[in-house]
């Protein structure tokens, strides 16, 4: 996939595993470990694997460790 086809996906809201990794603080091999669980969704289009950027939000949110006080 070319930079600008990147780009464009990435204004739509949408990213490839590798936007994914440079957010998400797991490996490659941990990250697709939980997508074979389905533990959040994702559409393919061929042998590509796209992700919502809102929905990597979400789970990050959902990761994150509260300071207690």
């Amino acid at each position: 996939m070319s930079t600008s086809e990147s780009s464009k996906l990435e204004m739509a809201g949408w990213t490839r595993i590798g936007g994914v990794l440079k957010q998400v603080p797991v490996s490659k091999r941990t990250w697709l470990r939980w997508q074979a669980q389905g533990r959040f969704p994702c559409t393919k289009i061929g042998r590509v694997t796209l992700y919502r950027m809102s929905d990597i939000e979400k789970m990050l949110s959902k990761m994150t460790i509260k300071a207690i006080g």
